[in-house]
This record gives structure tokens, sequence and C-alpha cells, in this order.
């Protein structure tokens, strides 16, 4: 009976002790559910040669405001430019443990396409080159201490200094799109990218040099579209799949589709996915007379809808000093 006290005292100070001391400190890369997204977009023609496209984009981990201003060039030529805002709540992994944390980010993107359908018909050739320029702001988050075991059995406290890295960004993306059968087409890019980390801990985890991307969308009946594209880049590998209702009449034209998308980061980005359903509403196809002018019209505005650059995650890393 004598040893019971003693032995009560020393189990209980040690579950105590217990509570605050972790066997291995945290590892691995987080993977984030951005969650339901629901896009509403509107486009609009503002003469035949010109348009306009304006969307958002929501979830409660999500949130982005795209807007695009297109015209025609030539007859043969178009360019769109667009500004996108991203916010965007990801989980980072820290020595101290996971964290969730809002990060934005803005972008400003162009889009050159040339179609060679005046030197050749067939597969109906077109020349597209994507460019755009980011930035996310870094933030620093709180100072996390406590105690783990160490692989040798030892006790060891920690201090961890923890922030993340925003980045600023640019990249360019020459490619052509061909039609080889009835209803497809085909897109194919090569990518450079030049991602720069904003850390004040790490060692440069930024992501510069070359990788592809590679789309295919097929129309499966009457105004209903599938599509895929896949992104092997530096920064980050990209995976996306989208069913379209197009041009659905009621009050006007609309798109309706649902999508999902899975983003897996490179150099300590992380992982994040999500699925989303997507309106959007047509609002005119301009003064047009013949229904060749109102279908070419048509195809503008729905490549208007569709940013110059879309950007999938925002571009921030976990950055920390642990001692």
């Amino acid at each position: 009976m004598k040893l019971s006290v003693p032995i009560f005292g020393i189990s209980s100070a040690l579950l105590l002790f217990s509570s605050h001391v972790s066997a291995l400190p945290n590892s691995g890369t987080p993977t984030t559910f951005l969650g339901t997204l629901a896009r509403i977009g509107i486009n609009n023609a503002i003469s035949n040669t010109s348009a306009f496209s304006v969307a958002a984009e929501a979830s409660p981990n999500n949130i982005r405001l795209n807007g695009s201003f297109g015209w025609f060039i030539m007859e043969d030529q178009k360019l769109k430019l667009s500004a996108e805002y991203l916010l965007q709540a990801i989980s980072y992994s820290y020595f101290s443990g996971d964290t969730r944390q809002w990060v934005q980010q803005g972008d400003i993107s162009a889009d050159y396409r040339y179609a060679l359908g005046e030197y050749t018909y067939l597969y109906n050739p077109q020349i597209d080159v994507k460019a755009f320029v980011s930035h996310a702001p870094g933030k620093s988050l709180r100072v996390d201490t406590g105690s783990f075991v160490n692989k040798s059995g030892v006790l060891t406290a920690f201090a961890d200094d923890k922030r993340i890295a925003g980045s600023t960004a640019e990249g360019i993306s020459p490619g052509f799109i061909l039609s080889p059968w009835d209803g497809g087409n085909v897109g194919v890019y090569l990518n450079y990218d030049n991602v720069n980390y904003n850390t004040d801990y790490v060692s440069s985890q930024n992501a510069k040099g070359f990788g592809g991307s590679a789309s295919l969308n097929q129309a499966l009946a009457d105004n209903i579209e599938a599509g895929v594209a896949l992104g092997i880049r530096k920064p980050f590998d990209s995976y996306t799949a989208h069913l379209t209702w197009l041009n659905v009449p009621f009050y006007g034209l609309w798109s309706v589709g649902v999508n999902g998308a899975y983003t897996s980061g490179k150099n300590t980005l992380p992982n994040t996915y999500s699925v989303g359903i997507s309106v959007d509403f047509l609002m005119n196809q301009g003064c047009l007379s013949s229904e060749t002018e109102k279908q070419e019209a048509l195809n503008f505005i729905n490549w208007i809808s569709k940013p110059a650059v879309y950007m999938p995650q925002v571009l921030a890393i976990s950055d920390e000093r642990v001692t």
C-alpha cells in the first residue's frame, strides 16, 4: 500500500506530460478538397467582332472572380485578355502539424488564336498561344512549441516558426488545335513555367522549366460535349474532365455543365481536388442575319466564356524554421 501513492503520482505525471508530447513530427503532403464549386458566367457580344465575359465561382473553400474580353483582330485571328482573383482555403503541412489557411492570388492572361483554314482545310488546324503572369502574397503564422520523441528515443523540445510563402510566376504555352474527326478536337501545348516562391526559411523550391499539356473535346450528340485535359508541368500536374450541355434555350441561351479537377503539387505545393457545376448565360450573338454568322458568333462567345489561362490553384507553399 505504501508504494501505491508514489506509483499513482508518477503514472499521473507521465499521462499529463504525454499529452504535450508527440511521438513523431508531422510529415507528408496534405490533400485539400476545395468543395463542390458553383460557377455562373454572363457572356455578351458587344459587336459582330467583340465580346466579353464575367464569372464567379464559389464553394466553402474556394472563391474565384474572373473577366475576359476578346475580339477578332482579322477574320482568321482572335485575341482574348483575362483577369482573375482567386481565394482558397488549403491545408499546409508543418513540423508541428497541418493547418488550413486562406491564401489568395491574382493573375492576368492572354490567348491568341490563328486559324490556318485559309491555307488548308485538312483537320481545321489552329495555332494557339497562351501566356500569364500571377502573384500570390505570403503570410506569417504563429510559432508553435512542443516536444517529441526522436528516433533514438530522446525527448526533444522544438519551436516551429511558420509562414506561407507566396509566389511570383509567369508562363507561356504555345500549341496547336486540330479537328481530326467529326465533332472532336485535340489540343497539344508546350508549357514553360517560371514560379518563384518567396521563402524566408527553407531552401529554394522554385519551379522553372518546360512541361506539356493536352486536351480532348468530343461532341457526343447535338449540343452535348465531353472533354478531358492533362497537364504535366513544373509546378504541378493537373487532371480535369467535364460534361457540358451547350446552347440550352430558356429565355436566352444557356450552357450547363458538370466537371471535376485534381491538382498534384510539386516542390512542396499541396494537392487539391474539386467537383463543380457551371452555368453560363449567353445574352446575344450580335446583330447577325444568316444562321452561319450566328453559329460563328456563338462559337466565339463560347470561347470568350473560358479564361485565357485557368489557374487551378494558388501557387503558395509552406515555409518554416524549426529550432
